[in-house]
């Protein structure tokens, strides 16, 4: 939701050449798949708003999982993004990071 909104803002202000990719077509988590596409395509400027969701209630069921797979999509690409020479890397993060029922929630978020 969030990637598909800034590549059409993107387009609409004239932005002509956007390396796209679903999840079927590229597994973030994936250590080589990111390396392999970085060393492909060369993107000049990284936008990160890839992430595993599912809402609130799969949060807390697996809040490991979704913890794990997140931080590999963004160490994968950070890494491989900086590698090859990606000027800017802009990374959306998402608001429901930590389970409803924590103890001591977050101050001035």
């Amino acid at each position: 939701m969030v990637g598909s909104a800034i590549a059409r803002r993107l387009l609409a202000d004239g932005a002509s050449h956007l390396l796209l990719r679903s999840r079927s077509e590229l597994d973030l988590t994936d250590q080589a798949a990111a390396e392999a596409f970085f060393a492909a395509e060369k993107p000049e400027y990284v936008f990160l708003a890839a992430a595993k969701v599912g809402g609130i209630h799969a949060n807390n069921a697996y809040p490991a999982e979704f913890l794990r797979d997140n931080l590999a999509i963004q160490t994968n690409v950070i890494h491989s993004a900086w590698k090859h020479g990606a000027a800017v890397i802009f990374r959306h993060i998402g608001a429901n990071w930590f389970p409803a029922y924590r103890r001591h929630r977050v101050s001035g978020v």
